[in-house]
């Protein structure tokens, strides 16, 4: 199901939103990800939503890129990515072709963040036509940010992760047709 960088992930009860296991960076959560893995089973494409939550563990300056639109194998580094990056300015980056961090690809659109340890859902709503709208949305439910571009390059591709450093994790990633309802954890 998964190839790239599988050693560098584990799931477990750490970083787990509304069950038993989520996915965090272990062995090493002070390691990188040269360019992560992907799910190779399951496709997201323009006309889709995708939903996950990212926990954020702040004061580590870590770089955690959640890949979609993937082009396998992984190791191409052909993608879309949302970043929610804490070195330097704190910031959630839409970006295309990254490896692990928002500097390693092309950004597409930004907007700083102020973040505080804790969940976080992320909203992409990759529309036909190529519109990408990301919106970011706290603990509390609070819309914190909010990205979008246009770019067609991609239209279809796998799910992944990677990062640069990773303390904290992610969970309950979903995808569904736009014209459907949003699915609740």
């Amino acid at each position: 199901e998964y190839s790239g960088e599988t050693g560098l992930f584990a799931t477990g009860g750490t970083y787990a939103y509304g069950g038993g296991y989520g996915l965090d960076a272990s062995p090493d959560v002070e390691g990188e990800a040269l360019y992560g893995m992907s799910h190779d089973t399951i496709t997201v494409s323009q006309g889709d939503r995708i939903r996950f939550m990212q926990y954020v563990a702040t004061g580590f300056g870590d770089e955690v890129c959640t890949l979609f639109g993937v082009q396998n194998p992984v190791s191409n580094s052909e993608n879309y990515a949302v970043c929610l990056e804490q070195f330097g300015t704190p910031r959630m980056s839409l970006m295309k072709d990254v490896l692990n961090t928002d500097a390693t690809g092309t950004q597409l659109d930004s907007a700083n963040v102020t973040f505080s340890d804790g969940w976080y859902e992320v909203l992409i709503d990759w529309q036909s036509g190529g519109d990408i709208d990301v919106s970011l949305y706290n603990s509390a439910g609070s819309l914190v940010a909010t990205t979008t571009a246009n770019d067609t390059e991609y239209t279809s591709g796998s799910i992944g992760f990677t990062f640069y450093f990773n303390h904290g994790g992610w969970d309950s990633m979903v995808a569904w047709p736009r014209t459907d309802s949003t699915p609740t954890v």
